[in-house]
């Protein structure tokens, strides 16, 4: 199995505070999928602690299809990205699913793209969910944002749980699994990657 590309499928399967907000998030789309409410989540925290891998998670428990899916990144979505988003909500969709849209960091967007998202947050229609992610502390994003979402804080795990999941990996070698857990500092993902660079060096000793 590829470190780098491990991904939970349940809550039980993610590490530090992620596991927690998972499980919340599967309470969040069983009370809003039977009626069709607008799911908005805002995801925060420092890099690699699962944000990116919780709205995706979110994803897949929602069920959307491709086609009723748009990912972005903030660092690209300027107010025109923003007024398509809107003009598309005005139609209803031809899909019986929700539509999803996922923001990269979303603290990130241009000025104008953020005013005009927070209308479009307001008005977001039944069978609609927006998740937002970003590196940023929550005090960060203007109020008004901010209390348009279910914000999440998505804080690092402690050694001892990235030290248990590389141990998946690199249950051979778990005094090397221990060194990275504490050097990664929180970051699952940068873990994950050194992991997969010591597999990969071991192969090629091999």
């Amino acid at each position: 199995m590829n470190p780098s590309k491990y991904c939970p499928k349940s809550p039980s399967e993610f590490v530090g505070p992620a596991r927690q907000i998972a499980q919340i998030l599967d309470r969040v789309v069983a009370d809003s999928k039977p009626t069709g409410d607008p799911i908005k989540i805002l995801l925060n925290g420092p890099p690699g602690t699962g944000k990116t891998t919780l709205a995706n998670y979110l994803h897949q428990r929602i069920g959307s299809s491709k086609w009723s899916t748009l990912k972005l990144n903030g660092t690209s979505l300027k107010i025109e990205q923003a007024e398509e988003i809107a003009r598309s909500l005005q139609f209803t969709s031809m899909f019986p699913e929700y539509r999803y849209f996922q923001i990269e960091e979303a603290d990130k967007m241009s000025a104008q793209a953020q005013v005009r998202l927070l209308t479009i947050i307001d008005d977001l229609p039944q069978n609609c969910a927006i998740v937002c992610t970003s590196n940023c502390q929550i005090d960060q994003f203007e109020e008004r944002f901010q209390t348009r979402f279910q914000a999440f804080e998505v804080l690092g795990p402690e050694p001892d749980e990235i030290e248990a999941l590389l141990l998946t990996f690199l249950g051979h070698a778990p005094a090397l699994a221990k060194h990275l857990a504490v050097l990664c500092c929180g970051n699952v993902r940068q873990a994950l990657l050194e992991a997969q660079t010591a597999l990969q060096s071991e192969r090629l000793a091999a």
